[in-house]
């Protein structure tokens, strides 16, 4: 495997360490977020929609008319997190990634192992990030990397039955990505790492918490 550093990582080892914080999907129950807690956010694709900012934020790949980043560049291009604006700038070419060009976005590239199903998440992401079947595996192994001890999930409904809270007709196949999760939870566990997940809809591998936990 090729050695793969990402830099741009290492200002945030143990930034946060103890704290808690927020890791949003895009789910519908995305929706019923009150925003009435302190807690760091960490968000990625279209919750940029959303009238909360972001602390940090991540971006894929780049969609196509109908939805991401190729629907509304300019909306994608002038987004601005509290703290970071991170996105995929190249990786392993066995998978296949509409990446950004470096310099596309005003953020920070980073690069990634492609969809490696047979390895765990990343431990130390400066070396290497490893990219799965969805991006908030990515957000979850940057959370670990910051030191968070406690991470809730908000909007990771890991059900496109009604699509995304923006994109309601988008569809696609959760299974894998529920796969995915399953692996995470028993990662993060190793790593006394508490994970909760609001409002589940798909997704029930965590134990579930409600907003009232969050302030």
């Amino acid at each position: 495997m090729a050695e793969i550093i990402n830099k741009c990582f290492e200002q945030y080892r143990d930034k946060h360490n103890g704290q808690s914080c927020i890791v949003f999907g895009t789910g519908p129950t995305v929706d019923e977020y009150p925003n009435k807690d302190m807690l760091i956010k960490l968000g990625s694709n279209e919750i940029i929609y959303k009238p909360y900012k972001m602390d940090y934020y991540f971006i894929g790949d780049k969609g196509d008319k109908k939805r991401g980043f190729e629907s509304d560049p300019e909306a994608y291009r002038l987004y601005k997190p509290n703290m970071d604006y991170f996105y995929r700038c190249k990786g392993d070419t066995k998978f296949h990634c509409k990446c950004f060009v470096r310099g596309e976005l005003k953020g920070t590239p980073y690069t990634y192992n492609g969809r490696l199903r047979e390895v765990e998440p990343s431990d130390d992401i400066v070396k290497e990030l490893n990219i799965y079947a969805t991006i908030s595996a990515e957000l979850i192994q940057f959370a670990v990397f910051c030191g968070f001890s406690k991470i809730y999930l908000v909007g990771m409904d890991s059900d496109y039955s009604n699509g995304s809270f923006k994109s309601k007709d988008y569809r696609m196949d959760a299974r894998t990505m529920r796969s995915i999760f399953s692996k995470i939870a028993k990662w993060l566990k190793s790593r006394n790492v508490e994970c909760y997940s609001i409002n589940p809809v798909g997704l029930t591998v965590f134990p579930t918490a409600g907003y009232e936990e969050l302030i």
